[in-house]
C-alpha cells in the first residue's frame, strides 16, 4: 500500500513492495516486472517515480534491465551467496565486464596505445557518455493527483527526467519532505506563494499556468442546457476545476452531480438514462478500480457522453518548461564532463 503522506518517497515505498513480493515468492526468477508505463499506469504513479524504484532494485541486485527484454527479476538466493564480506554484489555479469576490460586494455595494448593514451581514450569516453546520460531530476507539486500526474504526462512527452510527485498540503505541512537536491521543482500559479513561503526558498519553485484544451471547452460548450451531468473525479479540487470550466463554457441549468472515484464506492452509473454527460479527467483510468473502469466503459456503449477532461499547460508555460528543462539538462552535462 503506498502512502501518499509517508516520510518514505514514494519510489522507496513501491521498491519496498517490489523486494517484499521478490523474497515471499510472489515474483519468481526470470519473471518479467511490467513495462515503466504499465507499472506508473497500474500503481497510479508517475513513471519517473517507477524508473527511480526499479533502478533501486537493480542496485540492490533484486532485477536487472535487459535490452528488448525489459526489467527481469534475478535469484536473489543465488545473489546473497555471491556478496562479499564487504556487502558488494558480485555479479557474473560483473566478472564478464572485467573480462572485458582486461581484454580491452590487452588489444589497445597490441595497438600501441600506452597506458597514458589508454587513460585518455577511456576518459573521453567517459565524459561523453556522462554527457549523453546526466539525469535531470524534476518535482511536481499540486494539490490534486489528477493535475500532477497531467503536468508529468505532458513533460514526459518531451523529456526522460526522473519526475516525483508531492501533495500541496504535505509539502505545506511537512516542507523538509522536499528534496534540496532536486533539480527543478514546478507547480500551478495557484500555489507558487504558498509553497515559497513554505520552503523559505530552499529550492526554486516555477509556476505554470494550466487551463482545460480546446477540445474539451468545446465538449463542454455543446451539452445542452437541460442535460443532466455528473463531475467524477478523485479529489474534490480536480472537481472544482471541472465545475468552474463547466459553468463558464456550457449553459447548463441544473447543478451537477458529484461522485468521487473510490475503490470501496460502486459509481452509481447505470446506463445512459442515469446522466445525459459524465465528465471525466483524461486520465480518470489511473485513479479508478477495474469496476469503475467498467461502469463508465457501460455508461458510454449505452449512448452516454463522456466527456475527457483535459487540463494542460498553456503554450506560454510550455515553451517554458521545455526551455527551463533543456537549458538545465546542459548546465547538468557541462557539470558532469568537468
Amino acid at each position: 500500500m503506498i502512502e501518499t503522506h509517508s516520510k518514505i518517497s514514494l519510489y522507496a515505498q513501491y521498491a519496498a513492495s517490489i523486494r517484499e513480493k521478490i523474497e515471499r515468492g510472489e515474483i519468481k526468477p526470470g519473471d518479467r516486472l511490467p513495462s515503466i508505463l504499465n507499472a506508473a499506469e497500474e500503481a497510479a504513479l508517475s513513471p519517473g517515480t517507477i524508473k527511480q524504484a526499479y533502478k533501486v532494485l537493480t542496485e540492490e541486485g533484486y532485477v536487472t534491465m535487459i535490452q528488448g527484454r525489459g526489467t527481469i527479476v534475478l535469484d536473489t538466493k543465488r545473489a546473497a551467496q555471491q556478496r562479499e564480506p564487504s556487502g558488494t554484489l558480485v555479479t557474473s555479469n560483473q566478472a564478464r565486464a572485467e573480462k572485458a576490460i582486461d581484454r580491452l586494455f590487452q588489444d589497445l595494448g597490441r595497438m600501441g596505445f600506452s597506458f597514458s593514451d589508454i587513460r585518455i581514450l577511456l576518459d573521453l569516453k567517459y565524459r561523453k557518455l556522462a554527457h549523453e546520460t546526466a539525469s535531470l531530476t524534476i518535482g511536481i507539486i499540486d494539490c490534486n493527483p489528477e493535475a500532477r500526474h497531467m503536468i508529468a504526462d505532458q513533460i514526459a512527452e518531451f523529456n526522460e527526467s526522473d519526475i516525483f510527485e508531492y501533495g500541496l498540503e504535505t509539502i505545506l505541512s511537512f516542507p523538509d519532505r522536499l528534496p534540496d537536491d532536486l533539480n527543478l521543482v514546478f507547480t500551478t500559479t495557484t500555489h507558487e506563494s504558498s509553497i515559497n513561503e513554505a520552503i523559505e526558498g530552499r529550492v526554486k519553485v516555477y509556476a505554470l499556468a494550466l487551463s482545460p484544451t480546446a477540445e474539451t471547452i468545446s465538449a463542454i460548450a455543446k451539452l445542452n442546457p437541460t442535460d443532466k451531468i455528473a463531475l467524477v473525479a478523485l479529489s474534490h479540487e480536480f472537481i472544482g476545476i471541472m465545475l468552474k470550466a463547466m459553468h463558464k463554457y456550457s449553459d447548463i441549468q441544473s447543478k451537477p452531480d458529484v461522485i468521487h472515484l473510490s475503490a470501496e464506492t460502486n459509481l452509481p452509473i447505470s446506463g445512459s438514462e442515469t446522466y445525459d454527460a459524465i465528465i471525466v479527467p483524461s486520465n480518470y483510468e489511473r485513479f479508478s478500480s477495474k469496476a469503475e473502469k467498467e461502469k463508465i466503459r457501460e455508461f458510454e456503449q449505452a449512448g452516454g457522453k463522456v466527456i475527457r477532461f483535459e487540463y494542460q499547460m498553456d503554450h506560454g508555460s510550455m515553451l517554458f518548461a521545455k526551455n527551463l528543462i533543456e537549458s538545465t539538462e546542459i548546465q547538468l552535462q557541462k557539470a558532469a564532463v568537468g
